[in-house]
């Protein structure tokens, strides 16, 4: 478990990408910016659906998203327990 003690109170990052401002919250505790805005950059998405499970802070989604995926479809998925 991470320690959350140190973090800023500011739960965002505000950016501009594709010449579109962006807000995404969460940023502190969740999410990886670096691996959806750099390490994703080699898949084409343009025209195509693409499926983000597991979208956490929706970050990949909105990557997908400026990135011209034709329908970004997002799951979420929560285990149950003592089922």
């Amino acid at each position: 478990m991470k320690d959350v003690t140190n973090y800023p109170k500011q739960d965002y990052i505000e950016f501009t990408y594709l010449g579109k401002k962006l807000k995404i919250q969460g940023t502190n505790k969740n999410g990886d910016l670096g691996a959806s805005f750099l390490e994703y950059n080699f898949l084409d998405v343009g025209g195509k659906t693409v499926i983000d499970i597991g979208a956490n802070i929706h970050d990949s989604s909105i990557y997908f998203s400026l990135k011209n995926g034709k329908n970004v479809k997002v799951g979420l998925f929560f285990p149950i327990f003592g089922c």
